[in-house]
């Protein structure tokens, strides 16, 4: 089987028509969806987040799986020292710029 990727730069343009169709099924209640021809999956195991932000990723891979493989509090506990860095970088920028 082939898969095929395609990237997209930017967003297309939906139609009036399509986003009229979007509002309506954003309002359906989820008892008014249908969705016998959806198969059930019951073992979402192999299951991987994909993430589609074009952001270009920063840090060095092996501090990446390290951050991975952690548990949410040490995750919570590493953005907060790196906002706080941020922050310091930030204030010094402002104040070579005055």
């Amino acid at each position: 089987m082939t898969i095929v990727r395609n990237e997209l730069t930017s967003k297309p343009q939906l139609t009036d028509e399509q986003l009229k169709r979007l509002q309506q099924v954003e309002q359906m209640p989820e008892s008014e969806i249908n969705t016998e021809d959806l198969p059930e999956v019951l073992d979402w195991s192999g299951a991987r987040f994909r993430n589609r932000d074009n952001t270009k990723q920063v840090l060095d891979n092996d501090i990446s799986l390290w951050l991975a493989q952690q548990d949410n509090e040490t995750k919570r506990q590493v953005n907060n020292v790196i906002r706080s860095f941020m922050a310091v970088c930030q204030h010094r920028e402002a104040a070579v710029t005055k």
